[in-house]
């Protein structure tokens, strides 16, 4: 389910931004689950990448 949002994210955005989308994704998680433990939710992912994306686009 999550490769589709994956798929539609690259197909809209460079390759460079798109990467640097991904970075800053696992970032997120990876400081979320080390520090807190805390997992997420397919939804939470969506709105993660989302958010992720409306942060890029205003930047670039």
């Amino acid at each position: 389910m999550n490769y589709k949002y994956i798929g539609v994210l690259k197909t809209r955005h460079s390759k460079e931004v798109f990467e640097d989308i991904l970075l800053a994704l696992d970032q997120d998680l990876k400081f979320n689950k080390l520090r807190f433990d805390k997992r997420i939710t397919n939804e939470q992912f969506k709105t993660l990448i989302s958010s992720t994306e409306c942060v890029f686009r205003r930047i670039v």
